[in-house]
């Protein structure tokens, strides 16, 4: 990884959705690179670095579905709120849920905003290109 590399993880079971979500970031940056985990176990081996992703770099951003097999999203939020270490990670949750209970359980565990799927594509992209632009900036102010 070099220096001006942005490392976005998606954590994505569908492939069909994980296509969306790489055309939507497509043109975000050229330095952007997209890595996926299949699952939430696959997600926490990721972000931990553990095992076969030892050298993987982390992430500047997360984009964590809800509904995973093996471990939930809400699994993967509530170990990373628990992480001094990753707890920082921004992380945008994807639900097809509209429940205000389980928005407002995905912020208190520390998703960073909640986006209901389905959405238009071009709403998608918007919201995920100010989510993008917002952390990124961010990032920029501390160093």
């Amino acid at each position: 990884m070099t220096t001006d590399e942005e490392v976005l993880l998606s954590v994505e079971d569908s492939d069909a959705d994980f296509n969306l979500i790489k055309m939507a970031v497509r043109n975000l940056s050229p330095h952007l690179t997209v890595y996926r985990a299949y699952d939430g176990e696959q997600a926490i081996a990721f972000l931990s670095r553990s095992g076969e992703y030892q050298r993987v770099p982390r992430p500047h951003l997360v984009l964590l579905d809800s509904q995973l097999p093996k471990m939930d999203g809400f699994g993967v939020l509530e170990y990373l709120s628990t992480s001094p270490e990753l707890s920082s990670i921004p992380v945008v949750l994807f639900t097809a849920s509209s429940h205000p209970l389980e928005i407002r359980r995905a912020l208190a565990l520390g998703a960073r905003t909640v986006i209901q799927k389905p959405v238009r594509f071009d709403q998608f992209r918007e919201q995920l290109r100010a989510v993008y632009q917002r952390h990124m900036q961010s990032l920029s102010a501390v160093a």
